[in-house]
Protein backbone atom coordinates (compact mmCIF):
# COMPACT_ATOMS: atom_id res chain seq x y z
CA UNK A 1 0.00 0.00 0.00
CA UNK A 2 1.27 3.46 -0.81
CA UNK A 3 0.59 6.44 1.38
CA UNK A 4 1.01 10.05 0.34
CA UNK A 5 1.79 12.54 3.08
CA UNK A 6 1.29 16.26 2.68
CA UNK A 7 3.16 18.30 5.21
CA UNK A 8 2.50 21.83 6.41
CA UNK A 9 4.83 24.33 8.11
CA UNK A 10 3.23 23.30 11.40
CA UNK A 11 4.29 20.22 13.30
CA UNK A 12 1.74 17.97 11.70
CA UNK A 13 1.57 15.78 8.63
CA UNK A 14 -1.59 14.83 6.79
CA UNK A 15 -1.53 11.42 5.15
CA UNK A 16 -4.00 9.58 2.97
CA UNK A 17 -3.99 6.32 1.04
CA UNK A 18 -3.74 6.71 -2.74
CA UNK A 19 -3.09 3.13 -3.84
CA UNK A 20 -1.93 -0.29 -2.79
CA UNK A 21 0.04 -3.24 -3.99
CA UNK A 22 -1.47 -6.64 -3.34
CA UNK A 23 0.68 -8.48 -0.89
CA UNK A 24 0.33 -11.73 0.98
CA UNK A 25 2.37 -12.54 4.04
CA UNK A 26 3.28 -16.19 4.14
CA UNK A 27 4.98 -17.03 7.37
CA UNK A 28 5.40 -20.07 9.49
CA UNK A 29 6.11 -20.41 13.17
CA UNK A 30 9.82 -20.80 12.43
CA UNK A 31 10.18 -18.15 9.71
CA UNK A 32 9.70 -14.39 9.45
CA UNK A 33 9.34 -12.47 6.21
CA UNK A 34 12.30 -10.18 5.56
CA UNK A 35 11.96 -6.68 4.15
CA UNK A 36 14.08 -3.78 2.89
CA UNK A 37 13.61 -0.13 3.79
CA UNK A 38 14.01 2.30 0.87
CA UNK A 39 14.75 5.95 1.72
CA UNK A 40 15.31 9.14 -0.28
CA UNK A 41 15.61 12.42 1.65
CA UNK A 42 17.84 14.20 -0.87
CA UNK A 43 15.16 16.49 -2.34
CA UNK A 44 12.16 18.54 -1.22
CA UNK A 45 10.03 15.38 -1.09
CA UNK A 46 10.75 12.87 1.65
CA UNK A 47 10.19 9.35 0.28
CA UNK A 48 10.20 6.16 2.32
CA UNK A 49 9.04 2.67 1.46
CA UNK A 50 9.13 -0.93 2.61
CA UNK A 51 9.43 -3.81 0.18
CA UNK A 52 11.32 -6.91 -0.74
CA UNK A 53 14.00 -7.39 -3.38
CA UNK A 54 11.43 -7.42 -6.17
CA UNK A 55 8.78 -4.87 -5.23
CA UNK A 56 8.07 -1.85 -3.05
CA UNK A 57 4.94 -2.81 -1.14
CA UNK A 58 4.20 0.24 0.99
CA UNK A 59 5.27 3.83 0.45
CA UNK A 60 4.96 7.24 2.09
CA UNK A 61 5.84 10.43 0.25
CA UNK A 62 5.45 14.05 1.24
CA UNK A 63 6.79 17.53 0.55
CA UNK A 64 8.17 18.86 3.83
CA UNK A 65 9.94 22.01 4.91
CA UNK A 66 11.99 20.16 7.52
CA UNK A 67 12.55 16.44 6.90
CA UNK A 68 13.84 16.09 10.47
CA UNK A 69 10.36 16.83 11.84
CA UNK A 70 8.68 14.09 9.84
CA UNK A 71 11.10 11.25 9.14
CA UNK A 72 10.35 9.43 12.42
CA UNK A 73 6.60 9.93 11.93
CA UNK A 74 6.78 8.58 8.39
CA UNK A 75 8.62 5.48 9.57
CA UNK A 76 6.15 4.87 12.38
CA UNK A 77 3.19 5.33 10.00
CA UNK A 78 4.82 3.00 7.49
CA UNK A 79 5.21 0.24 10.08
CA UNK A 80 1.62 0.68 11.25
CA UNK A 81 0.31 0.63 7.70
CA UNK A 82 2.29 -2.46 6.67
CA UNK A 83 1.92 -4.27 10.02
CA UNK A 84 5.62 -5.06 9.78
CA UNK A 85 7.89 -5.15 12.82
CA UNK A 86 11.28 -3.43 13.07
CA UNK A 87 13.11 -6.73 13.30
CA UNK A 88 11.77 -7.82 9.91
CA UNK A 89 13.76 -5.07 8.15
CA UNK A 90 17.08 -6.57 7.10
CA UNK A 91 18.61 -3.90 4.82
CA UNK A 92 18.35 -0.17 4.21
CA UNK A 93 18.71 1.22 0.67
CA UNK A 94 19.53 4.95 0.84
CA UNK A 95 19.79 7.56 -1.91
CA UNK A 96 23.07 9.33 -1.13
CA UNK A 97 22.45 12.37 -3.32
CA UNK A 98 23.71 14.71 -4.51
CA UNK A 99 20.97 17.02 -3.31
CA UNK A 100 19.89 19.05 -0.31
CA UNK A 101 22.68 19.02 2.29
CA UNK A 102 20.23 19.16 5.19
CA UNK A 103 18.00 16.48 3.70
CA UNK A 104 20.95 14.17 3.05
CA UNK A 105 22.21 14.69 6.61
CA UNK A 106 18.79 13.89 8.10
CA UNK A 107 18.31 10.81 5.91
CA UNK A 108 21.81 9.48 6.55
CA UNK A 109 21.55 10.02 10.32
CA UNK A 110 18.20 8.21 10.41
CA UNK A 111 19.51 5.31 8.31
CA UNK A 112 22.62 4.87 10.46
CA UNK A 113 20.62 5.15 13.67
CA UNK A 114 18.21 2.44 12.53
CA UNK A 115 21.12 0.38 11.22
CA UNK A 116 22.89 0.46 14.59
CA UNK A 117 19.68 -0.28 16.46
CA UNK A 118 18.72 -3.29 14.33
CA UNK A 119 22.29 -4.31 13.46
CA UNK A 120 21.57 -4.29 9.73
CA UNK A 121 23.60 -2.89 6.79
CA UNK A 122 23.00 0.36 4.91
CA UNK A 123 23.59 0.49 1.15
CA UNK A 124 23.89 3.79 -0.70
CA UNK A 125 23.08 4.64 -4.31
CA UNK A 126 24.28 7.83 -6.00
CA UNK A 127 21.55 9.77 -7.82
CA UNK A 128 23.73 10.38 -10.89
CA UNK A 129 24.45 6.66 -11.23
CA UNK A 130 20.71 6.00 -11.36
CA UNK A 131 20.09 8.79 -13.89
CA UNK A 132 22.75 7.71 -16.35
CA UNK A 133 21.66 4.06 -16.14
CA UNK A 134 18.07 5.10 -16.89
CA UNK A 135 19.31 6.93 -19.98
CA UNK A 136 22.11 4.63 -21.15
CA UNK A 137 20.25 3.94 -24.42
CA UNK A 138 21.31 7.44 -25.52
CA UNK A 139 24.35 7.72 -27.79
CA UNK A 140 26.38 10.81 -26.86
CA UNK A 141 27.11 13.01 -23.87
CA UNK A 142 24.77 12.99 -20.88
CA UNK A 143 25.12 15.88 -18.43
CA UNK A 144 23.38 15.29 -15.08
CA UNK A 145 22.54 18.39 -13.04
CA UNK A 146 21.17 18.93 -9.52
CA UNK A 147 20.28 22.42 -8.26
CA UNK A 148 21.76 23.24 -4.85
CA UNK A 149 20.58 26.82 -4.51
CA UNK A 150 20.16 29.98 -6.58
CA UNK A 151 23.90 30.23 -7.16
CA UNK A 152 25.25 26.68 -7.46
CA UNK A 153 24.63 23.34 -9.11
CA UNK A 154 26.26 19.93 -8.88
CA UNK A 155 26.93 18.29 -12.23
CA UNK A 156 28.53 15.18 -13.68
CA UNK A 157 29.10 14.22 -17.31
CA UNK A 158 29.11 10.85 -19.09
CA UNK A 159 29.70 9.69 -22.64
CA UNK A 160 27.49 6.76 -23.57
CA UNK A 161 27.83 4.37 -26.48
CA UNK A 162 26.21 0.96 -26.94
CA UNK A 163 24.80 1.16 -23.40
CA UNK A 164 28.24 1.66 -21.89
CA UNK A 165 28.90 4.97 -20.16
CA UNK A 166 32.19 6.46 -19.01
CA UNK A 167 32.74 9.56 -16.94
CA UNK A 168 33.98 12.57 -18.91
CA UNK A 169 33.26 15.19 -16.26
CA UNK A 170 33.78 14.39 -12.60
CA UNK A 171 31.11 15.31 -10.09
CA UNK A 172 31.59 19.02 -9.62
CA UNK A 173 30.01 21.80 -7.59
CA UNK A 174 30.00 24.91 -9.72
CA UNK A 175 28.48 28.38 -9.81
CA UNK A 176 25.77 28.83 -12.43
CA UNK A 177 27.64 31.68 -14.11
CA UNK A 178 30.53 29.25 -14.77
CA UNK A 179 28.26 26.50 -16.04
CA UNK A 180 28.41 27.31 -19.76
CA UNK A 181 32.22 27.50 -19.91
CA UNK A 182 32.52 24.15 -18.11
CA UNK A 183 30.23 22.38 -20.57
CA UNK A 184 31.97 23.96 -23.58
CA UNK A 185 35.24 22.41 -22.38
CA UNK A 186 33.82 19.01 -23.36
CA UNK A 187 34.67 17.80 -26.86
CA UNK A 188 32.08 19.00 -29.34
CA UNK A 189 29.24 16.54 -29.53
CA UNK A 190 25.52 16.79 -28.90
CA UNK A 191 24.74 16.86 -25.18
CA UNK A 192 21.66 15.55 -23.42
CA UNK A 193 20.91 17.45 -20.22
CA UNK A 194 18.97 15.77 -17.44
CA UNK A 195 18.11 16.46 -13.82
CA UNK A 196 16.63 19.58 -12.27
CA UNK A 197 16.53 21.93 -15.24
CA UNK A 198 13.03 22.89 -16.36
CA UNK A 199 12.18 24.93 -13.27
CA UNK A 200 15.41 26.91 -13.25
CA UNK A 201 17.26 29.51 -15.31
CA UNK A 202 19.55 26.69 -16.53
CA UNK A 203 16.96 25.88 -19.19
CA UNK A 204 17.47 29.31 -20.75
CA UNK A 205 21.28 29.08 -20.48
CA UNK A 206 21.30 25.71 -22.20
CA UNK A 207 18.92 26.75 -24.98
CA UNK A 208 20.90 29.93 -25.70
CA UNK A 209 24.36 28.33 -25.68
CA UNK A 210 23.90 24.75 -26.88
CA UNK A 211 21.64 24.89 -29.92
CA UNK A 212 21.99 21.22 -30.90
CA UNK A 213 21.52 19.82 -27.43
CA UNK A 214 18.44 18.23 -25.93
CA UNK A 215 16.91 18.84 -22.50
CA UNK A 216 15.29 15.72 -21.08
CA UNK A 217 12.00 16.57 -19.29
CA UNK A 218 12.20 16.71 -15.50
CA UNK A 219 9.61 13.95 -15.06
CA UNK A 220 11.92 11.56 -16.92
CA UNK A 221 14.82 12.61 -14.69
CA UNK A 222 13.15 12.18 -11.30
CA UNK A 223 14.47 9.60 -8.87
CA UNK A 224 11.69 7.51 -7.38
CA UNK A 225 11.81 4.76 -4.78
CA UNK A 226 11.18 2.30 -7.60
CA UNK A 227 14.52 3.43 -9.09
CA UNK A 228 16.29 2.49 -5.85
CA UNK A 229 14.76 -0.95 -6.29
CA UNK A 230 15.51 -1.28 -10.00
CA UNK A 231 19.14 -0.17 -9.69
CA UNK A 232 19.84 -1.81 -6.34
CA UNK A 233 22.81 -3.59 -7.92
CA UNK A 234 24.58 -0.19 -8.06
CA UNK A 235 24.37 0.20 -4.29
CA UNK A 236 27.53 0.21 -2.19
CA UNK A 237 27.71 -0.70 1.47
CA UNK A 238 28.20 2.39 3.65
Amino acid sequence: MRLLCRSTPRNDSKCFVIGCAKHERRTTKNSIMEYLLYLNASAEYLNMGIGNKDEILYQISGKTIYHSQFIQKYFKNLLELSKIENKQIKEIILCTGPGSFTGLRVGTAFAYGLSNSLEIPVFGINKFSILVNKLDFIEGNIICIINLNREQVIMKGYRCKERKCKVILRQTRIRKNEFVAKIKSIKKRRCYFCGEIYKSELKILIKNNFKNSIIIPDNASQINLSDLLTYKSLAKKL
